[in-house]
């Protein structure tokens, strides 16, 4: 078989009749997304009579052939799977079943169909293929979206089954599902039109796709828990930059020639957990720093370790960055006042000083700005609605509930929207995607308002828009009661200034330290009892008492509300850690750091596995305290531990690496006697948690 390869990829490249057959060849398949033990049919269409092969690869490229077409598989690994002449019709199926392989789990392939007739060439679109034990099914969260420049396509990332939908633009319509990795979290276009790029959160890599064909073109290597991507097409070559969270640093990969990408060494950032970026005018960065709640500057073309040209603080997480005149834009939540205040600030870029905010107040927990003249619009998530702002005065248009009437009790108000990022297909269309809803809300925003909603386009399995305390599961309602302001007795148009989410963005930690810390929510529900003193041994009642505490309106709590909010934190895990190997297990480091642990530093004698607190019948609340200034102390389990910095009850170790440092007394672990090799170890191990 491996003979074939360079047979037929100098068969390929041979001299020929300078164009490609007619009609193009396509591919076409009934599912992208096989189960083990399955069959999958591909149909390749083309010209009848041609000689037709089907191409396959594990791995993807993209290698141009001038009329012929572009080959997308790697040219050094594929292979013939069956060739033949097209018949009368012009169409080929072939059914291919795949072996029942449990080891097959998660493996891609891709397939690519070539047609020679009268001595032209063809080659047809690429389509990737993820094996599964079963083909995608539940909840798809979708989180991202981003449309072509043309304002022809638009694709969705959905965080929980691994795959991006991809949209008519024009026609507003769902057109196909395909597979990419796992958790996407960003989906962005190029500013020419000719790449997509998913961010992939669980996976080690970064998924590329031809926007013409369709076909997915590379799988670039980048660290698991990389956020979001930036481009700068006014270098030369064009730059691609990526946030990863993991080494706090930003990935750069330079495009030359089109469709061929390649490392360039990454850029240090100062500040912690990088997730937004954006390209400032002169090939500057602006990256949003989400443990230090701040904005960082950056300058690539600058030595190594002196790039960092200016930090702003922000005391507050950074969700978004946008470029729009001469101002940044950065959507955040500000706890520094009481009431917190949803706001955008505006950052100077000649001096990258906070300079004013706006939109206090409209929408809660604002997570994404998108412009485009002459609108700006901000993602309200937790209100369920989109604040449609003037973008050259900041100055509110409208404030739209981007689920009207769509709830099952009567009157239909109840529940909202939960809206996570938002398009513009054009200058007068903009497309939001919904979480709970798995639907894509076009909305045609014309010259002034009031704007117009058009009608959804359902992304979800059943293919219609789903309903929270409707079509959901007890947890998934839940989670949708704690992203909502209607959990607090708001509603879209008037709501509460905070919603659970707020301080503990996908049952995390939102890093701000509120006179304490905000504790992460992972696995909550198997580590009572709760509260940093460990006063709460009910977890409803806290459910309960965070209700009276953050709730502007009063009145009783939504009839059932507080169970179901219980049984998403009986759900919710904590984030897998992006410092494991690949097959998932400890790194060398971290394995002398676990013997550091459970030896020399005494930390398992109460934080002990599977959940890192002290075991029955020895009580996770040490009266006598821990080291931490705090008596009693409740012991937090340390799974997830790696994404929730700052650390300790008042957030006052900024890393790891503090809370073995400042440790007087070795009251809070034996640490004083550990080399500095072991510490590093030992937060090697920490971080793999």
């Amino acid at each position: 078989m491996s003979r074939l390869v360079p047979l037929l990829l100098a068969w390929a490249l041979a001299a020929g009749a300078a164009a490609q057959v007619n009609p193009a060849p396509v591919l076409a398949a009934d599912t992208l997304f096989p189960a083990i033990g399955s069959t999958v049919t591909p149909v390749l269409s083309g010209p009848a009579g041609g000689t037709f092969f089907f191409l396959a690869s594990l791995v993807p490229d993209e290698l141009p052939l001038g009329a012929k077409g572009t080959l997308f598989l790697d040219p050094g690994a594929f292979f013939i799977v069956f060739s033949g002449v097209l018949p009368a019709g012009g169409s080929f199926a072939l059914p291919l079943t795949l072996p029942p392989l449990p080891e097959a789990d998660g493996v891609f392939f891709y397939l690519q169909g070539a047609v020679k007739l009268a001595g032209k060439t063809g080659l047809s679109n690429a389509l990737p293929f993820r094996i599964g034990l079963a083909p995608p099914q539940g909840p798809r969260n979708p989180v991202a979206i981003a449309a072509t420049p043309d304002g022809t396509r638009a694709y969705v990332a959905h965080e929980e089954d691994g795959s991006l939908s991809v949209i008519d633009a024009q026609a507003d319509a769902l057109l196909l599902d395909m597979p990419v990795g796992e958790e996407p979290i960003d989906v962005a276009v190029d500013p020419e039109g000719r790449h997509a790029f998913v961010v992939n959160a669980d996976s080690a890599f970064l998924t590329v796709l031809h926007v013409a064909s369709g076909s997915i073109v590379a799988q670039l290597p980048v660290p698991r828990a990389c956020q979001r991507v930036a481009f700068d097409f006014a270098a030369a070559p064009p730059r691609l930059y990526v946030t990863d969270m993991r080494d706090d640093q930003v990935l750069v990969w330079q495009e030359d020639p089109p469709g061929q990408f390649t490392a360039l060494q990454a850029l240090e950032l100062e500040g912690d957990d990088p997730g937004p970026l954006a390209v400032l005018p002169g090939g500057l960065l602006m990256v949003g720093d989400k443990a230090t709640l701040e904005v960082e500057v950056l300058d690539p073309s600058l030595p190594a370790d002196s790039q960092t040209l200016a930090r702003t603080p922000l005391g507050a997480v950074p969700y978004d960055v946008v470029v729009n005149g001469s101002f940044a834009l950065v959507p955040l939540i500000d706890f520094t006042v009481s009431p917190a205040v949803n706001r955008v600030q505006k950052i100077n870029l000649a001096t990258f000083a906070k300079q004013g905010t706006a939109l206090a107040n409209v929408g809660t927990d604002y997570i994404d700005l998108q412009a485009a003249t002459p609108w700006l619009a901000v993602v309200a998530a937790g209100s369920g609605t989109l604040v449609i702002a003037n973008a050259s005065t900041l100055a509110l248009a409208e404030h739209i509930d981007l689920a009207p009437g769509s709830g099952p009790g009567p009157g239909g108000s109840m529940p909202n929207a939960n809206p996570q990022r938002a398009a513009f297909v054009a200058p007068d269309k903009l497309y939001v995607v919904d979480y709970f809803r798995e639907t894509v809300r076009p909305i045609l925003l014309g010259a002034a308002p009031p704007f117009a909603l058009q009608p959804e386009i359902a992304l979800s399995h059943t293919g219609v828009p789903l309903i929270p305390l409707q079509d959901l599961s007890a947890a998934d309602d839940g989670e949708w009661f704690f992203r909502s302001v209607q959990f607090l007795n708001g509603t879209p148009l008037l709501p509460n200034n905070v919603t659970c989410a707020s301080c503990h963005p996908d049952g995390g930690s939102d890093d701000v330290t509120h006179g304490k810390q905000a504790p992460a929510l992972g696995g909550v529900g198997e580590t009572g009892p709760w509260g940093s003193t460990g006063v709460q041994p009910d977890l409803l009642a806290v459910i309960q008492a965070t209700f009276q505490a953050h709730s502007q309106f009063g009145g009783p709590l939504p009839a059932g509300a507080d169970l179901l909010v219980l049984e998403y934190f009986n759900d919710v895990e904590p984030p897998g850690s992006p410092f494991l190997e690949a097959d998932g297990g400890l790194s060398p480091a971290a394995q002398a750091g676990q013997a550091v642990f459970e030896g020399a530093a005494q930390c398992s004698s109460c934080h002990v596995e599977p959940l890192f607190i002290p075991v029955s019948p020895d009580p996770p609340t040490i009266a006598s305290g821990v080291g931490t200034g705090l008596s009693p102390a409740n012991v937090p389990s340390l799974r997830g531990v790696w994404a929730t910095a700052p650390y300790l009850h008042n957030g006052s170790a900024p890393q790891l690496m503090d809370v073995l440092l400042d440790n007087a007394g070795d009251l809070h672990g034996i640490t004083s006697t550990l080399s500095a090799q072991q510490r590093e170890d030992l937060v090697a191990y920490l971080q793999s948690l």
